[in-house]
């Protein structure tokens, strides 16, 4: 079981890195002439702003591992939606790669109140959050 966990977070560093990597490379293959537009395309799991796409492809659950703050988007500075204590429950519906080549996993999570969904860093979650990226 952990050698999985293993898999699924060297794999998602790795789409995370290439993902570093196709930025600095589209950067600079798309300086644009003028009058062009300046389009990066997006990798495989990768997300730049707090309104990321998002879908149940995953299914598997697991628990946050630390106290966690359930965003709106996946990092820091996007809205608040709660703040998660006692390792509640969560089914991952997939992750993404956010501009800073940080994992999250957007799912469900159990709360006193009933389920709360939303973006949690996969450095809280148990197995590394999910396995599968949103824009797969």
């Amino acid at each position: 079981m952990a050698n999985s966990s293993l898999t699924g977070r060297v794999r998602r560093r790795v789409i995370a890195g290439v993902g570093v990597t196709g930025l600095s490379l589209a950067g600079s293959l798309l300086t644009a002439a003028p009058g062009h537009a300046s389009v990066k395309p997006l990798t495989v799991g990768e997300c730049n702003s707090c309104s990321c796409s998002h879908q149940n492809l995953d299914g598997r659950t697991g628990y946050l591992t630390a106290t966690a703050v359930v965003r709106g988007g996946p990092e820091g500075a996007c809205s608040y939606v709660s703040n998660e204590q006692n390792h509640p429950h969560m089914v991952y519906y997939c992750y993404v790669v956010n501009k800073y080549g940080n994992t999250w996993t957007y799912g469900r999570v159990s709360s006193g109140s009933g389920y709360i969904y939303g973006w949690v860093w996969d450095g809280h979650l148990s197995g590394d959050g999910s396995n599968k990226p949103c824009n797969e």
